[in-house]
């Protein structure tokens, strides 16, 4: 039976006290319906978890083994989208955690097609973007069914077996892929990146705002947050940068959710953990499972996953 809303998780590993502790946050976050999509050999212990949960639904994959590339190639996979019981999706995974207090609710980000946290400024390159940045990260992203099963059943928008990872593709993240999709007929919706940064972060809880972005900096500003290695920017990047010598107003917030928020920035880790108590324990129950399942961090494996169940799941509308 499809709903307006639902959490989504994909995890074949068995962490049961992890995966408790992630579901019920989205569970009183959003007051939504959790559908896990589980492995052969998870889904007893996931079962006992959740003992008489009405709120949770079971899908199962035909796989024990879960890798960031079997991952992506199953989301750019129409299959799993008709399998999703929701109108809108909420995707989450074992890092991320959503926060108690945050500045802003779901609601307003329930008008785009995809929202995720912005990725990744200077840190790596996933985005051809002169700002380095987009909106975003699939690890906590909130889509539009409809719009992903659109782009996945189109052969001219997405494509499976190429170069980028499935938020890079469903986000239309780089100029040839979103001049892809728009010929196709399809556009993909996004909220402005430091609006999405209230949504979720990972990377730099403040980015600099670029010449026309901000009103209140016409000549664009700079942040002063990024903590990693300097980078000489592209050209192209050079002529549309922001003013040096203009400092922005960082205000302070808190986003809805943290999406592996201790990786890169101290910076953006030490806000979070004072203001979104939650990742500490995140962080705690994480380590109880260290080497004991999840993904494998950018395995070149590409394989795609068996079959997808999707009899107990949505239907094509």
């Amino acid at each position: 039976r499809m709903v307006d809303a639902a959490g989504v998780l994909v995890d074949t590993s068995s962490r049961p006290r992890l995966h408790k502790y992630v579901v019920d946050n989205v569970l009183a976050r959003t007051g939504w319906p959790v559908q896990i999509f589980h492995g052969l050999d998870n889904e007893a212990g996931l079962r006992r978890a959740f003992a008489g949960d009405a709120r949770i639904h079971y899908t199962p994959l035909s796989t024990n083994t879960m890798t960031w590339y079997r991952l992506s190639s199953l989301m750019l996979m129409a299959a799993f989208w008709r399998a999703c019981m929701g109108h809108h999706v909420l995707v989450f995974q074992p890092d991320t955690v959503m926060c108690a207090t945050p500045t802003l609710s779901l609601e307003p980000f329930l008008a785009y097609d995809f929202v995720g946290a912005p990725m990744a400024g200077d840190w790596w390159g996933t985005t051809d973007h002169p700002t380095g940045w987009t909106v975003g990260c699939g690890g906590f992203s909130l889509r539009r069914r409809s719009k992903m099963l659109q782009m996945t059943r189109s052969d001219q928008c997405i494509a499976p077996a190429g170069d980028k990872l499935e938020d890079q593709q469903l986000s239309a993240g780089w100029t040839h892929i979103r001049a892809r999709c728009e010929s196709a007929g399809i556009r993909v919706t996004t909220p402005p990146r430091h609006l999405a940064a209230m949504f979720a972060v990972e990377y730099d809880l403040h980015m600099d705002w670029w010449p026309g972005e901000n009103a209140s900096y016409p000549r664009g500003c700079r942040a002063h947050y990024y903590t990693g290695r300097a980078r000489a920017p592209p050209r192209e990047r050079r002529a549309q940068a922001p003013d040096d010598s203009v400092a922005c107003r960082n205000e302070a917030y808190t986003p809805i959710a943290c999406h592996k928020c201790w990786n890169w920035n101290p910076r953006t880790w030490a806000h979070m953990r004072a203001h979104c108590p939650e990742v500490v324990e995140l962080r705690r129950l994480q380590r109880v499972y260290r080497g004991e399942g999840g993904f494998r961090e950018r395995n070149r494996e590409r394989a795609v996953v068996g079959p997808i169940d999707v009899s107990r799941a949505g239907s094509d509308r």
